[in-house]
């Protein structure tokens, strides 16, 4: 599976039929659906399926929150024991739609999600800064899914989605750099803005030993943008009064 399967099946990632693409995306929800001895392997699975929802065809992205929608039924049950993890119906009524989700995923994903998040974000952070830009380009887009299904989850992590992500920032693909912004406004949905503020204004100041050039405060400065962008007004303003002094 590791060693021949997975490798084989992220090349349909890039496949130009959506129909193909499509088929992983049932391929793979199938395996996590039914087999209970791929467990093991959920964590490669995964970003796998929820390539479907970063799919640039309509009819896979609706096909893909179908789909997980009945996954998370069932993820629900397996995970209900995750008393660390846990999601309340208040949680639902703040949610900010984040397309192509209309509505806050379901709770079983989303706590799949969190247990995974540190197997599934090494691999595909490392994607971010690949030699293809196509293979940037779909990691980046995939991250994005990942944040927003991960939460609040994102806060344990985001000090290394912020070095990944500032190699390429400033891509001179423009798709990756939209795909890049795409994350990063769920970082600074889901992330703790103080966190957030604290690891992104030093760079960005040159105050970071090592990374006071100006290509590392240019790229603070663009992922301190990108994350302002997803951030909602009442979270940015306490600290307009702070940080400037600094």
């Amino acid at each position: 599976m590791k060693d021949i399967l997975l490798p084989n099946l992220s090349k349909v990632l890039f496949d130009r039929s959506p129909s193909v693409r499509k088929q992983l995306v049932q391929t793979t929800g199938s395996w996590l659906e039914h087999i209970d001895e791929l467990r093991q392997f959920e964590a490669a699975l995964l970003p796998l399926f929820l390539s479907g929802i970063a799919d640039e065809s309509p009819d896979v992205q609706s096909f893909c929150l179908t789909f997980l929608d009945k996954l998370s039924v069932k993820w629900q049950q397996t995970e209900e024991g995750a008393a660390d993890m846990d999601i309340t119906d208040d949680d639902a009524s703040a949610y900010v739609e984040s397309p192509p989700f209309l509505r806050r995923p379901g709770r079983g994903a989303i706590r799949l999600v969190q247990r995974l998040l540190g197997t599934v974000l090494p691999s595909l952070l490392d994607q971010c800064s690949d030699w293809t830009a196509l293979t940037r380009q779909k990691a980046a887009s995939i991250l994005r899914v990942v944040l927003i299904l991960a939460e609040d989850a994102v806060n344990a992590h985001v000090d290394k989605i912020l070095t990944a992500l500032a190699k390429s920032c400033r891509d001179e693909e423009a798709s990756v750099v939209e795909a890049v912004a795409g994350s990063m406004q769920i970082v600074g949905r889901h992330g703790h803005a103080d966190l957030v503020f604290s690891l992104l204004l030093p760079l960005a100041a040159g105050r970071l030993a090592g990374q006071d050039t100006p290509h590392h405060r240019t790229n603070g400065l663009v992922l301190l943008s990108m994350a302002i962008a997803g951030m909602e007004a009442p979270r940015i303003l306490p600290h307009m009064e702070v940080y400037p002094e600094e």
